[in-house]
């Protein structure tokens, strides 16, 4: 089903996290859905995972019209702040580019409840490979003027983190360097 530029995402490639499904949006761009369909191969195929594996969603789309007056409000356990702050990221969710995920259930959906630590990076690996990155924020702190927070669940498409004007860039996902050898992920270093 279409709604403006946006499409359900297909239930094969994501999911809402069980007890979120009835706030959990599942649409995106067709370049977002086209993106999770190419993650969705590397895991299978480099990696070996199930075929009927799926991405775990947390959170997807969030239009703006959630603050107005008469509008639901924030999704629960969103805080009302993080959306103007969303507003402001070309991959933000109010543009259908983005997506919070799970990385531990995404791996489960793919290997297994008992699945070993290193599928979770297999699953972050396949995402930055396919597109999918992981923006970076500078936040400010009241005490020592900024603190860095590493949104390591957001993943976006369309725009590239170090393109992005408020993208943090000074290090890459600390998961970067311990990829399994081999890795297809995109370095940004």
């Amino acid at each position: 089903m279409e709604t403006g530029n946006l499409f359900d995402i297909p239930r094969d490639l994501a999911r809402p996290r069980e007890g979120r499904v009835t706030y959990v949006r599942m649409k995106g761009t067709g370049r977002l859905i086209e993106t999770l369909d190419e993650w969705k191969v590397r895991v299978v195929t480099l990696y070996g995972g199930d075929p009927a594996g799926f991405l775990v969603a947390n959170s997807c789309y969030r239009p703006k019209s959630d603050l107005e007056p008469g509008g639901p409000g924030p999704e629960p356990g969103v805080d009302r702040a993080s959306y103007p702050t969303d507003y402001t990221d070309a991959n933000g969710h109010w543009t259908g580019c983005a997506v919070d995920y799970s990385a531990r259930l995404t791996a489960e959906s793919f290997w297994g409840s008992l699945c070993p630590k290193w599928c979770r990076d297999d699953i972050r690996d396949s995402l930055v490979a396919a597109g999918l990155f992981h923006p970076w924020y500078y936040y400010r702190s009241w005490v020592e003027g900024y603190f860095k927070m590493h949104e390591y669940w957001h993943i976006a498409v369309e725009l590239t983190p170090w393109e992005q004007a408020h993208a943090y860039r000074e290090t890459p996902p600390h998961w970067y360097d311990g990829l399994r050898p081999g890795s297809t992920a995109i370095r940004t270093h």
